[in-house]
């Protein structure tokens, strides 16, 4: 009898110091589950910050002015540092709030647009992006110093002549939605 009633306290104790270990287990489980949480949190602030301090930042496309290339509600990398050329989509401050277009025309070149058609130095643009019918028209001009003509791929949108300073920053990729990722 004596033996069954000590085996019976030492099954005790094994089921106490099991539920024992499994309690610091599952402690130990959260304690590594709230440090992996911790971890990303900081990763993603840190990747955060770094874009921002070495130039680049992000922008939601809001518009339907550069639709065939860009959507609306893709998200767009923009380099800060980066100077615009010809064919670059930019950033640039507009009357209404910031707007995307595609440089068209540099500094020093010759300009004309009409019927759908747009000219610079002479030359004709390759613009398979282009969408739209343009019911605007700018007569052959040159761009002054510092100075940027800026086009929506969709035609129905307006262009713009902007000085450099009006031009915040080249597209450098689309980073959301993955099936749409990829750079310029």
């Amino acid at each position: 009898m004596a033996k069954k009633k000590e085996a019976q306290t030492t099954g005790k104790t094994r089921a106490k110091r099991t539920a024992k270990v499994h309690k610091e287990a599952e402690r130990l489980r959260v304690s590594r589950d709230i440090l992996a949480l911790t971890a990303c949190v900081l990763a993603a602030v840190l990747i955060a910050l770094s874009v921002r301090t070495f130039g680049f930042s992000l922008m939601a496309v809001r518009s339907d002015a550069m639709q065939g290339t860009l959507q609306r509600g893709d998200i767009v990398l923009i380099s800060r540092a980066a100077q615009p050329e010809a064919g670059n989509i930019v950033l640039a401050a507009a009357r209404n709030g910031n707007v995307l277009r595609r440089v068209a025309g540099e500094p020093g070149d010759m300009v004309s647009a009409a019927h759908g058609e747009v000219f610079r130095n002479g030359m004709e643009l390759y613009e398979p992006y282009a969408q739209g019918e343009m019911s605007w028209q700018i007569a052959g001009q040159r761009l002054e110093d510092n100075v940027y003509l800026l086009l929506p791929d969709n035609r129905a949108y307006e262009g713009a002549l902007v000085q450099r300073g009006g031009i915040a920053g080249v597209v450098r990729a689309v980073i959301w939605p993955p099936s749409r990722a990829g750079f310029f």
